[in-house]
């Protein structure tokens, strides 16, 4: 992303990580705080699948502190309802060997003390990243003694900044940035086989991107170039006199789709030495990149590393601002949000997802955390953009003990959603990087590009990286958007990990631009319809190109996509005991941008296919749901964002909520609850049909549990 950020450094902090504050460090003239021997307090035991159950919080470390400082520090968190620690200490510099056998000890003192408290700790480490300080004027930093290491652009420059470009390198700083191919793999591969050895719980691995803060298309380093060409045949393709690539030269498209598995092979490398260290460790792999074109710019891409065992993400959710974190957001924001809440979930389906959940006051903060609860994620709670802060203490203790008490209905309790909506990474770096490589769209991480105040920090200020200039990604939250307006329970999963048992769970699979797909994607689909599923495929002909970027001539779902005239309309066609529906026009990105009805109409006809199994919250403004089921029990999570119209309020609504039970099911108690009001509630409820029919006050988010006699 360099070419935004030359507009706004201010990027970088939504893109790359967030301030680490140290505690201990007392401003100049500040008495040094006290510690008094604490004791120890003791975390409830979550068990062994602790990872899906966590509640996060973060510690900057510094080797000084001594031990009562440290357990008061742990003691405080686990006040706090935390039962995760993300620890942050001097990792992220370039550190000797002896510095870092220092870290080690360290790393074993702070395991040790929050261990005795029955917390977990996992220990943050950047990958591709390497600060050396005043790196500027020594004689030894990273990208002097390794030159070699280094990434470099395709216009051969190295990927290597001083100072003054991001918030996170001091002046005179040393930034550089690392080619996963070159020796600097197995160094840092034998340091964290090191930490797995610690007896800490995991390894909380950030930045292993192809970085562009002063790079372009930095994969250029030898041992790139010639990883490409030992995976592909195929010589890096050479930059136009534009500066840019041919979006539609197959070589360049097959290299873009190489970068995301370079990247992928170096997280599986870690991912296998710490696991061959340490049996019981864990990898968390830090991924700011999400369901957006930043994945396309630096390769990192979380839809490719699938079900390992002991591996979760956290994804790296970012807000509008620093400063005001979504405050100012609209809803196509909120939606962009709720896209990417439901992308990590789908993407970690199998296993835990964490996930950065950021906030500057209370109620701004309880929505975001809401969406990611609601989405069955780990919510990382940190004040906008500090990693080791809190909204407040009482804040974070409110919303992480009413977690805990629910845990079960929030990550235990499976989806009972019968509409899957899927997001293909190869698509939306066939169909956007048309527009992103010459520069006509950017990241479209956000809807809002325009500042509420000149003075405020905000993540673009460019009209291109906004959503509206983009197709894939338009189309695509476009039609988030309409599954939300319809209050229909939908999941969201990265096509690539699609199988026959997935797809099995869901009677509609809604499938935007699909314009790349491999030969098992395309078999799964149309399986999926032969056995009564039904699809719908919008914005273009798909399956036109594989996986790989490589046209195939014609649709490999020729054979069962029902012809539409023209660019409008849509058309249906039965396939075997289900149906394909298919709609040449971009209906998502119509309605994102101009505010017609064509996604909400496209998907009606084919929505209306799927069991009545899902809830409803009648005509209500604003409301997001989900639905999750479990035997006698149906659990329905309200969102409420009425007030997210550009200046973030609460404003609480009553929502008549409608959930299918069946006829002949009796309906033994239907029981409301929140953060804010965290007693289990008996509600009124009557029935209409095989409806169960509830008024349900919510201020932000509201639990609703339907019980039914067994």
């Amino acid at each position: 992303m360099s070419r935004v950020l030359e507009r706004s450094p201010l990027l970088v902090l939504f893109t790359f990580g967030c301030i680490s504050v140290t505690p201990n460090e007392a401003e100049e003239g500040e008495d040094e705080e006290q510690f008094d021997d604490p004791g120890i307090v003791s975390a409830p035991d979550t068990g062994r699948d602790w990872l899906a159950v966590a509640t996060i919080g973060g510690l900057s470390v510094a080797a000084d502190m001594s031990d009562e400082e440290l357990g008061a520090r742990l003691n405080d968190l686990v006040r706090q309802n935390v039962t995760v620690v993300e620890a942050d200490s001097r990792l992220s510099d370039y550190l000797s060997e002896a510095d870092f056998a220092d870290e080690l000890g360290v790393i074993r003192r702070v395991g040790a003390l929050a261990h005795e408290r029955n917390l977990r700790l996992v220990w943050y480490y950047p990958s591709l990243e390497v600060l050396t300080p005043d790196g500027e004027t020594a004689e030894s930093s990273m990208a002097k003694d390794h030159s070699d290491w280094v990434q470099l652009s395709a216009d051969g420059s190295q990927n290597v900044f001083y100072g003054s470009k991001v918030f996170w390198v001091e002046p005179g700083a040393e930034s550089a940035w690392m080619s996963p191919h070159s020796p600097y793999r197995e160094y840092y591969l034998d340091r964290v086989e090191r930490i797995a050895e610690t007896g800490i719980d995991g390894l909380w691995l950030d930045v292993p991107l192809f970085n562009d803060i002063v790079g372009k298309w930095p994969s250029h380093n030898p041992h790139d170039v010639a990883a490409f060409k030992a995976a592909t045949g195929f010589d890096v393709p050479v930059m136009n006199d534009e500066g840019s690539f041919d979006p539609r030269d197959p070589v360049v498209r097959r290299w873009i789709a190489w970068r995301h598995t370079a990247i992928d092979a170096f997280l599986k490398a870690v991912h296998q030495r710490v696991i061959d260290a340490s049996p019981t460790f864990n990898l968390i792999v830090e991924t700011v990149t999400m369901d957006y074109n930043a994945a396309l710019l630096e390769g990192l891409d979380g839809a490719f590393q699938g079900d390992l065992p002991r591996f979760a993400h956290v994804w790296e959710v970012d807000v509008l601002s620093d400063d005001s974190s979504m405050q100012f957001g609209r809803e196509d924001d909120f939606v962009s949000l709720i896209a990417m809440y439901a992308f990590g979930r789908g993407a970690d389906r199998g296993h835990a997802a964490w996930a950065f959940t950021y906030g500057v006051a209370p109620d701004d903060a309880e929505a975001v955390m809401a969406i990611a609860l609601a989405n069955g994620v780990n919510p990382y709670e940190l004040k906008s953009p500090e990693m080791t802060t809190t909204v407040s203490p009482e804040y974070r203790t409110q919303q992480f003990g009413w977690v805990r008490a629910n845990a079960d209905a929030l990550f235990r309790t499976p989806s009972a959603a019968k509409v899957l909506l899927l997001h293909s990474s190869a698509s939306r770096d066939v169909v956007d990087g048309l527009c992103v490589m010459p520069g006509d769209c950017g990241v479209s991480l956000f809807a809002s590009w325009e500042r509420p105040d000149p003075e405020m920090a905000w993540w673009t200020d460019g009209e291109k990286d906004g959503l509206y200039a983009a197709d894939y990604m338009a189309e695509y939250r476009g039609l988030v958007k309409a599954l939300v307006h319809a209050h229909t329970p939908f999941d969201l999963l990265p096509s690539r990990l699609m199988t026959a048992a997935r797809l099995a769970e869901y009677d509609v699979v809604v499938a935007p631009a699909f314009w790349a797909a491999s030969d098992e994607e395309v078999d799964l689909l149309r399986g999926f319809a032969e056995s009564g599923g039904h699809v719908l495929f919008t914005g273009g002909t798909p399956a036109t190109v594989d996986e790989v970027g490589g046209e195939r001539g014609v649709s490999a779902l020729a054979e069962v996509l029902p012809s539409v005239d023209g660019t409008v309309g849509c058309a249906s066609r039965v396939v075997g005991a289900g149906s394909v529906h298919a709609c040449q026009e971009f209906v998502g990105r119509t309605s994102l941008r101009t505010g017609a009805a064509t996604a909400d109409e496209a998907l009606a006809s084919v929505v209306s296919l799927a069991s009545p199994t899902a809830a409803t919250a009648g005509t209500s403004e604003g409301v997001y749901l989900t639905l999750r089921a479990d035997g006698p029990e149906r659990v329905i999570h309200l969102v409420n964002l009425k007030g997210a119209d550009g200046s973030f309020s609460v404003e609480p609504q009553t929502v008549p909520l409608r959930v299918y039970v069946g006829d002949g099911a009796i309906v033994e108690s239907v029981i409301g609850s929140s953060p804010r009001s965290p007693e289990p509630t008996p509600l009124e409820f009557s029935r209409d049909g095989g409806w169960a029919v509830v008024e349900v006050p919510v201020e932000i988010q509201r639990l609703v549990t339907v019980r039914l006699r067994e």
